[in-house]
């Protein structure tokens, strides 16, 4: 069986270890290698970017790797906190005029704002115009959080990291390079 390969790009301003009021830190380590962890329980291989991307020029520099990587077939876009979507959005048009696809999560919860960085961004490139795939929603449907209708029903009952694997599996072994796009 041909499994998919995806990048693993996690986005956010409040990077590098920087803290909350609170003294937690506004980027979730654990919740992201859950999130990876989940995506390889689903039958993706994962290459993760190794650092949180805030600039353009390390948007610039993921997203380059990631068009580049003839294994990548699409890349999952994690929101660690919000962002500026004008940094990003060169880099995302650049690497889907590849044809390759691009997956937009953002994982529910305060911390760190990561429901506005990934509302934001998903916002700005329905905009400009760059298709893309965009899942709202936690873990496991345990996380009760408001899911996107095009990847779960009432009667589903598997994560919304499951789904969303088996959207990027299902569109990459589609074609000789495989897409995900809207």
């Amino acid at each position: 069986m041909i499994r998919a390969t995806v990048g693993f790009i996690v986005f956010g301003v409040h990077k590098d270890g920087l803290k909350d009021p609170m003294g937690t830190p506004f980027i979730d380590d654990a919740l992201i290698q859950r999130a990876q962890s989940a995506l390889v329980a689903a039958g993706l291989n994962v290459i993760e970017h190794g650092m949180v991307v805030a600039s353009k020029e390390e948007a610039r520099a993921a997203f380059k790797k990631m068009k580049c990587d003839d294994a990548v077939d699409a890349v999952v876009l994690f929101s660690g906190t919000w962002v500026w979507a004008a940094h990003l959005v060169g880099a995302i048009r650049d690497y889907c005029a590849s044809g390759k696809g691009l997956l937009l999560w953002t994982h529910p919860g305060s911390q760190g704002w990561r429901p506005v960085g990934g509302l934001v961004l998903h916002g700005g490139l329905l905009e400009v115009g760059i298709a893309h795939k965009f899942v709202y929603g936690g873990l496991t449907l345990k996380d009760k959080t408001v899911r996107s209708p095009r990847f779960l029903s009432r009667r589903d009952r598997s994560s919304v990291f499951r789904r969303a694997a088996f959207q990027i599996r299902v569109a990459t072994n589609r074609g000789k390079h495989g897409r995900l796009a809207g």
